[in-house]
């Protein structure tokens, strides 16, 4: 019985291994990218794994699974360490950004989420005509705005209870889907909002679309000085080599720093859950606060980000 369990266990934490370094392929070939999602599952297993050679006293196997364990540790424990992380900044917006799903007909969740927690500002991904229907009661509080609803996944629309300074749609990256750029004045300067949704990573194609989109978005936010927020479903998690390039090329920081892992997707499946909904904002926009919010009946979670301008 020992010696079935110990061959089980090792082939377990041999196979999550495997998962684990193939994920770092990304840039190689498309379907590489989509087992890099997965580092905190990963971590998890290999660490029981741990547990249970140790019980199963092959105490010394252990020792070749600590690189992997080690690599894993090291994206998902960054996440908890803080980079613009500020609770004292003062002039502050409340933004909530989900995507709704384009089947998802249980409008009054979202109502009731949208009603406690008020946002400042809202963005919603997978918008179409009937969803925009749905949401006149629940966006009545928010006179600005720009809807662009489509019958596929990709609607997008972004409301705002304070006014806009600018307010556009972009049409970036190959797939050609919309996304959307508002700037909004505060105390301490102008912040730019991006709300924009890319393809997800189903196949050679729709992926290539997906980083085209990306970096287009690396490139509008690393010319000049504006403070910018990017919100949105962007169909990769912070572990994958196209996210990482994102931040670089584009000189952002991920939101979560400081406040962890915060999985939104898929909420059919918490035990695969992931992050695929994400804020980044340049150096000068810090955060007050971030959570994920309530399900909405979608198979996205929302995100709730309070911040600011930094002070000069």
């Amino acid at each position: 019985m020992k010696s079935t369990l110990y061959v089980g266990l090792l082939l377990l934490m041999t196979f999550t291994s495997g998962l684990s370094f193939i994920g770092y392929l990304g840039n190689v070939h498309w379907i590489f990218d989509l087992f890099v999602h997965f580092k905190l599952q990963y971590l998890v297993i290999l660490s029981l794994g741990i547990i249970g050679l140790i019980l199963l006293k092959k105490n010394k196997l252990y020792v070749i699974f600590l690189l992997p364990i080690f690599t894993n540790a090291c994206d998902v424990g960054s996440l908890y360490i803080g980079r613009n992380r500020d609770g004292s900044t003062l002039d502050t917006m409340k933004i909530c950004s989900v995507n709704v799903l384009s089947s998802n007909h249980k409008s009054h969740r979202l109502a009731s989420f949208i009603q406690r927690e008020s946002p400042d500002i809202l963005i919603i991904q997978e918008l179409t005509p009937l969803w925009q229907l749905s949401l006149q009661k629940i966006i009545a509080n928010y006179p600005y705005r720009r809807e662009i609803p489509r019958n596929d996944n990709f609607g997008i629309a972004l409301y705002s209870k304070r006014p806009f300074e600018s307010l556009r749609t972009l049409t970036i990256g190959t797939a050609g889907f919309p996304s959307i750029l508002g700037e909004i004045s505060t105390n301490n300067g102008a912040l730019t909002i991006i709300a924009t949704h890319p393809p997800p990573p189903i196949g050679g194609e729709f992926t290539a679309a997906r980083n085209s989109q990306l970096s287009e978005i690396a490139r509008i936010t690393a010319i000049g000085s504006e403070n910018y927020a990017v919100f949105g479903d962007l169909n990769t998690s912070s572990y994958s080599t196209h996210f990482k390039a994102l931040l670089n090329d584009g000189k952002l920081f991920d939101s979560r720093k400081g406040y962890g892992v915060q999985t939104t997707w898929p909420t059919w499946f918490p035990l695969a859950s992931t992050a695929l909904d994400h804020c980044l904002t340049t150096e000068n926009v810090v955060i007050k606060s971030r959570k994920v919010g309530e399900n909405v009946g979608s198979d996205h979670l929302p995100i709730v980000v309070e911040l600011g301008i930094k002070k000069e």
